[in-house]
Parts: C-alpha cells; structure tokens; sequence
C-alpha cells in the first residue's frame, strides 16, 4: 500500500481500523490494539468516542518487528499486568472487516466445551486465518522463549502445542458470498471491499 498504514487509510469516510473495532467491541470487553505505529496518529483516526479513545495501544517488546508473535507476546504481558483474572486472548486483524459478529462467543464456547487447553485458529474453505486466534495465557512464557530463539510464524509455534481450527461459514452480504476472513492488502481488494461495505 505505499508504505501507508493501511488500516488507517481513509476509505467510505471511515477506515479498516474503526469498522473492525466497532464489529469487535460488542464482543468483548476488554479491546487492546497491538501496533508499532506511534499510538497518537492511531488515536487522531479512531472514532471520537470515549470507548475507542481508551483503547491500549501496545507496542512489541520484542525488538526488530518480529511479526505477529511479537505482538501477542505484548498483548498477554499486557492481559497479565492490568487484568489478571484474564485467562485467554482472542486476537482479530485489523484489515479483515468483515469476520463473524459471534467471532468471540464462538471461539470462547468452543474452548470451553471441547479444547479448554488449546490454541484455536480460525479457519474458512480449508485455510488457515492464524491471526483469528484464541490464545491461553499461560503460554505467555513459553512464547517469549520462542521469540528470542528465532521463532517468527504463528502456524510453526502454535503447531508445537495443542492446538485445534474453528471452521466458519461464508457471510452473506446483499445476497453474495463473501469469505467472513477476507482481507484488505491491495488496491483492487479496497474497492472490493468499498462495494462490499457500501452493499
């Protein structure tokens, strides 16, 4: 995308940051947003409410932008430092608008009655979303050891403990089909998902 933020590029008067955090917000309660952006050009592009102005913004503590992983690791630092009683991460991309508005409940009934131990990835047409998760905190420790040691792909590292895929079904949105994991990187997917949005 030019080297822009993406999920704060301007799109319908609004942007891919605040519409997932609208679809999210009902879902949880407790929202923190993991990004290395500086937090006050994310604060200037969220909606002007209180309920998004309160949002944490977390950067990696693990140095040299190590992906993905870095930031759960933060994001559970932060989960275990300022809500203790916190047991599992669900983690949401920023530039997939679209995924399920029973995404949570789904994930976290799930957990309960058939894995209550492991990592839930989500999963559409027999792929892998890895950044749709569900996470236990207790691995906030070993994650860190594998962060240090090189480790870089969420597949590689949740694959080396229990973990189980949550299959989705396709939203429907104005009688077309759409992937609920469809995703926003290229020009062409903005104005898809404009048309989607406006739909």
């Amino acid at each position: 995308m030019g080297g822009e933020d993406k999920f704060l590029k301007p799109i319908n008067q609004t942007n891919l940051l605040s519409e997932v955090l609208k679809r999210l917000k009902p879902q949880l309660e407790t929202i923190i947003i993991s990004s290395n952006s500086p937090p006050q050009t994310i604060k200037e592009n969220l909606p002007d409410t209180q309920a998004f102005a309160t949002i944490p913004i977390i950067a990696d503590k693990i140095p040299d932008y190590a992906g993905p992983l870095a930031g759960l690791h933060s994001t559970m630092l932060w989960a275990k430092d300022n809500a203790p009683d916190t047991t599992h991460l669900i983690s949401v991309a920023a530039d997939t608008p679209f995924f399920p508005s029973n995404f949570a409940k789904t994930m976290m009934q799930h957990s309960e009655t058939q894995a209550p131990n492991s990592i839930i990835l989500a999963q559409s047409h027999g792929y892998y979303h890895p950044i749709f998760g569900l996470w236990p905190l207790h691995y906030q420790t070993i994650l860190e050891t594998a962060l240090l040691s090189g480790v870089r792909k969420i597949r590689a590292w949740s694959e080396q403990h229990p973990n189980c895929a949550l299959n989705f079904a396709d939203e429907t949105i104005n009688g077309q089909k759409v992937d609920p994991f469809f995703n926003v990187n290229k020009p062409e997917d903005f104005e898809h998902y404009r048309q989607l949005a406006h739909a």
